[in-house]
């Protein structure tokens, strides 16, 4: 907040937001204000504010900001962040891949031998979307290829049984 800047009171700000986002009046934005003060409660968006004694303020272009923020988010416009951004990214949401995940990319799989130690393992090399080398220990590849085996033969299965029920 920059200090030549106009502050409001929480009264007015209610008022503000009110007459920018018109689906609650003026009192509900009162009191979602005080809710959003209070810092034992989760908040996706906390408004700056300044207090001077017992009364509270706020600048016009953190409400401004705020009326940016909740417009986007009411047109989907907004860009995910943390957990959301990184589960959308693993399914490749809006970057490729769709709500299943992308398409499997050949990947390579080798047997390897660890220089220092001389304990053999497994190498999977996945080049895409984000190119990644797995390592995995003998036990690890046996489980994920019986995994992988199963989940095959369960999905073929599906497909078989819904083709002879006509779905």
């Amino acid at each position: 907040m920059n200090a030549t800047e106009e502050l409001i009171s929480a009264e007015l700000a209610a008022g503000v937001l009110a007459e920018a986002l018109p689906e609650r009046t003026a009192p509900q934005w009162a009191s979602w204000l005080r809710e959003n003060r209070n810092h034992s409660k989760k908040a996706i968006y906390r408004i700056p504010l300044v207090k001077m004694g017992r009364q509270v303020f706020y600048s016009r272009s953190e409400l401004s900001e705020f009326v940016r923020f909740h417009q986007q988010l009411r047109i989907g416009d907004v860009r995910p962040t943390g957990r959301v951004a990184e589960v959308l990214g693993a399914f490749g949401v809006g970057m490729g891949g769709s709500s299943t995940g992308y398409a499997w990319p050949q990947a390579t799989v080798c047997a390897a031998v660890d220089e220092a130690t001389g304990a053999p393992f497994v190498q999977m090399s996945v080049p895409g979307p984000r190119p990644t080398v797995y390592r995995l220990d003998p036990n690890q590849a046996l489980s994920l290829a019986a995994t992988l085996a199963d989940a095959a033969r369960e999905a073929l299965d599906d497909a078989t049984h819904r083709g002879r029920s006509g779905a």
